[in-house]
C-alpha cells in the first residue's frame, strides 16, 4: 500500500471514531445560541416591541455563531486552547437562561434551554473529544514537520 491509501484509511477511521462527538458538541453548542436568543426575547425583552431588537438580536446571535465557528475551526487545526471559548460560550448561554425562571416561561422550554448548554460542556469533557483533540494535536505537529521537511528540501535545491 502506498503512503496516500495508508493515510486516506487513516482520515476515514479518524472521522468515524471522532466525528460524531464534533459534530455533537458543534450542534449543541449552536442550539444553545439559538435557545438563549429566544429565552432572552421572549423573558427579558417581552415588554419591548420586536422591530427595536430584533435586529440588534440577530447581529448578537450572528457574532456569537461566527465566534462559535471561529473555535471549532481553530479547534480542527489543533489548536486545542480554543475549546476554552467553546466552554465560556456555553456557560455565558447558561448563565442567560438561568435567571429566566423567574419570569412566566414555560417550564420545559426552560428545561431544554438549561440541559443545552450543560450536554455541550458534557459533550466537550469527555474521554472522547480529549482524544480527538489530542490526535488533531498530533496531526498539527506532523503538518508542521512536513512543512519544515518540504523548505528544507526547497533550500537545497538552490
Amino acid at each position: 500500500m502506498n503512503s496516500e491509501a495508508l493515510l486516506l484509511i487513516r482520515l476515514q477511521d479518524f472521522k468515524r471514531r471522532y466525528f460524531p462527538v464534533f459534530i455533537s458538541g458543534l450542534l449543541l453548542a449552536v442550539f444553545s445560541i439559538a435557545l438563549s436568543g429566544a429565552t432572552v426575547s421572549a423573558t427579558y425583552l417581552l415588554s419591548v416591541p420586536v422591530e427595536r431588537f430584533g435586529p440588534w438580536m440577530m447581529l448578537f446571535m450572528s457574532v456569537l455563531v461566527i465566534l462559535l465557528s471561529t473555535f471549532y475551526f481553530m479547534i480542527m487545526r489543533g489548536r486545542t486552547c480554543w475549546v476554552w471559548g467553546v466552554v465560556g460560550l456555553s456557560l455565558l448561554c447558561f448563565m442567560i437562561v438561568l435567571p429566566a425562571l423567574f419570569f412566566s416561561i414555560q417550564r420545559l422550554f426552560y428545561l431544554v434551554a438549561l440541559c443545552v448548554p450543560l450536554s455541550t460542556l458534557f459533550i466537550i469533557n469527555t474521554r472522547r473529544h480529549r482524544d480527538m483533540c489530542n490526535e488533531l494535536v498530533n496531526l498539527r505537529r506532523q503538518r508542521k514537520q512536513i512543512l519544515a521537511a518540504r523548505a528544507a528540501q526547497r533550500r537545497s535545491f538552490r
